[in-house]
């Protein structure tokens, strides 16, 4: 069961998260480069960077991480997706840090990760399986299209963007890959082929071309 302070921050992270992260995006998106963040909507990366730390401050001294498995992933999971954001919008840059600015994210991680004996990250099970739905909206990182459908294929948008650039040892920076999503033009393509597909085979439940492929494929055979 959650306190009443993990309670507000998972709030937090479903509600006015969502809209600073939302609102930082398009902001990022307006300048034709989105996949820099640099020198954009400082206001409101603030904003997300305190608002965020405030929450965390008050789970450190609640000290509470003995609520139970289910509980414990779920916060783990929110401070995850606080401390994703924070890199998303430049907030904090390993390459250029010699420790994480996020000192109070980083400790409470690590206190959730002891508790609950997992590695102290954010996993795709925090947006998949772990990420319960309330009112029927589960967690994003944004209200984008895009962000809901990263967070229903995160495991294969990880695999595809990171596991398999690093085992290729090509984890440089992916233009337009951000934490809302996968990058636009690259779901705008699957999403082409998906159509391709839904026209060139018979579907019950939808209008689809097939017939005419199949007239087509025939006259030109003749």
């Amino acid at each position: 069961m959650s306190t009443p302070c993990a309670s507000a921050f998972d709030q937090w992270i479903r509600n006015d998260f969502k809209t600073i992260n939302s609102e930082l995006e398009a902001l990022y998106f307006a300048t034709g480069n989105p996949s820099e963040a640099g020198g954009v909507g400082e206001a409101l990366k603030q904003q997300l960077l305190l608002e965020g730390k405030a929450f965390i401050a008050q789970l450190l001294r609640e000290g509470n991480t003995d609520e139970g498995f289910d509980s414990g992933f779920n916060l783990l999971g929110n401070v995850g997706f606080y401390m994703a954001a924070c890199r998303r919008h430049d907030l904090t840059e390993p390459s250029r840090e010699k420790r994480s600015p996020l000192e109070e994210a980083s400790a409470l991680a690590m206190q959730l990760g002891v508790s609950l004996g997992v590695i102290p990250r954010f996993a795709s099970a925090h947006l998949e399986t772990h990420n319960k739905a309330e009112n029927g909206v589960y967690k994003t990182f944004t209200d984008k299209a895009h962000g809901h459908t990263a967070t229903q294929h995160h495991e294969l948008l990880i695999s595809r963007f990171i596991e398999s650039p690093a085992a290729k040892d090509e984890m440089t920076m992916k233009a337009d890959l951000t934490a809302s999503g996968p990058p636009l033009p690259d779901l705008l393509r699957g999403l082409k082929k998906l159509c391709d597909l839904r026209n060139a085979a018979p579907v019950d439940n939808i209008n689809t071309r097939f017939a005419d492929f199949q007239t087509l494929r025939t006259t030109l055979k003749g």
